[in-house]
């Protein structure tokens, strides 16, 4: 008689298990949305619910979680990915090496090694990677000897910009990328820009009502949305402008509680979360959410820190607010924001002061990809730079290097698949039309459901 399962899987509905298999493949909550016919505020309950009952807080714990309970599984070594090679296929495969179907829903130990294997694989040349890319971070007055840097290219120049600027908003749709108003020679614009990756090109989109710079956008479900900004007469505005990409049409929404420019922007489980700016008389360190559904602004509690001119990335269920400037000049600091109602026990402090940068640095690109936020550019000290930092995590840890390409500030930069996107900017006085990709990834993990 089969040994009933008793772990905190074992709670979950048939239906959260279904999702939590998805999840472990990657798919966004749009996606599950659409493959279950729900909508996304009710994938967004149901992982709310499978957080608390199996105990973590990020998607990258839960697919772990999946793969431990074998709801998922790592290919095996000579397979080719989940994409190209169906569950049944991997199924036939492991009877005709062992002689014995596995049982459905469980993991063997033959597919536990293989697992194990595999990570330990990836994580070596992962380490590869970054021991090849990254300098450490060292207290002063320590003497370290910097790694080599990678013999290979990571950039590369694409399709440039009609209209050179910097400041502006982007963000990534559907795989194509938005890039909207900013400054320019002929001063603050509305433009707005589409590119396609695959063709290398782009197309001209209806342009923002009213122009701004210093803004930021982000997107839920399917629009973009681009709160405050500064206006051609140098003034913050409070306005939210939404983009819809398939009807080519601008509106507006709920204003800002307060005129905002040069503020840090993230989207979070369906909402916006604005941190400090610029109000046109001082930095602030105010922080707020938008609820799209509602229609309605939330003040939230406010950063450690005033500061405009930061950047946001969402990486395991925080929200890491990263540099910036305030009257002091620009600044090392690092805070991350766990928004409400997120963690599954007694919140604890909103905020939560972390490792600084190295640096004090404003104005910079920031984005983050497996877990590592990376920031390109800014203004440090009273010059521009290129050095590229990564945060890790896990260890609460910056590492830093150069990589040759022209110092820029106010640089837009968006994550599409494996690369980083750098786009337009300004260096040494002038406006770039830059288009640049950085890849920071080389490989990934396809799970393979267990059916």
């Amino acid at each position: 008689m089969p040994t009933p399962d008793t772990s905190p899987t074992s709670e979950l509905s048939e239906r959260e298990r279904e999702i939590l298999r998805m999840v472990a493949t990657g798919a966004s909550n749009k996606e599950i949305a659409q493959r279950l016919y729900i909508s996304p505020n009710t994938v967004k309950v149901h992982l709310r619910n499978i957080f608390a009952k199996i105990g973590v807080t990020s998607r990258t714990e839960a697919t772990l979680h999946a793969l431990q309970q074998g709801y998922v599984r790592l290919p095996a070594p000579g397979l080719e990915p989940a994409t190209r090679r169906n569950a049944a296929e991997a199924t036939a495969l492991d009877k005709s090496q062992t002689g014995v179907a596995p049982a459905r829903g469980v993991v063997g130990l033959r597919q536990v090694r293989v697992m194990m294997v595999s990570l330990v694989v990836i994580t070596a040349i992962l380490v590869l990677v970054v021991s090849l890319t990254w300098r450490p971070v060292t207290a002063p007055g320590r003497q370290v000897t910097p790694a080599p840097l990678p013999t290979f290219n990571r950039w590369e120049q694409h399709a440039s910009l009609s209209t050179a600027r910097s400041s502006m908003a982007a963000a990534v749709y559907d795989n194509r990328i938005y890039v909207i108003g900013g400054d320019s020679a002929a001063g603050v614009i509305g433009l707005t820009e589409r590119y396609d990756q695959i063709t290398d090109q782009w197309e001209t989109l209806n342009p923002k009502p009213l122009p701004v710079a210093d803004s930021s956008a982000a997107v839920i479900s399917g629009l973009i949305y681009v709160p405050g900004g500064r206006t051609s007469d140098g003034t913050s505005t409070n306005v939210l402008a939404v983009y819809d990409p398939v009807k080519d049409e601008w509106a507006e929404r709920a204003s800002l509680p307060n005129r905002l420019s040069a503020y840090a922007l993230a989207a979070f489980e369906g909402k916006l979360y604005l941190f400090g700016g610029w109000d046109g008389h001082r930095y602030v360190n105010t922080t707020y959410s938008y609820d799209p559904e509602q229609d309605v602004w939330k003040a939230l509690p406010s950063m450690p820190t005033a500061r405009g001119f930061a950047g946001a990335a969402v990486v395991g269920g925080k929200i890491y607010v990263v540099g910036g400037t305030n009257e002091h000049g620009p600044l090392t600091t690092h805070e991350s924001f766990l928004p409400p109602g997120i963690s599954a026990v007694t919140p604890p402090l909103p905020w939560n002061v972390l490792h600084p940068l190295t640096v004090g640095r404003s104005a910079a690109g920031i984005a983050s990809v497996a877990d590592i936020i990376y920031v390109f550019g800014g203004e440090k000290e009273d010059r521009e730079t290129l050095d590229i930092s990564g945060y890790v995590v896990e260890r609460d840890e910056w590492v830093d290097t150069t990589e040759g390409v022209q110092p820029r500030s106010f640089v837009s930069v968006v994550g599409s698949g494996s690369s980083l996107y750098l786009i337009g900017g300004k260096g040494k006085g002038s406006f770039l039309k830059d288009n640049l990709s950085y890849q920071v990834v080389f490989m990934a993990i396809f799970p393979v459901i267990v059916k």
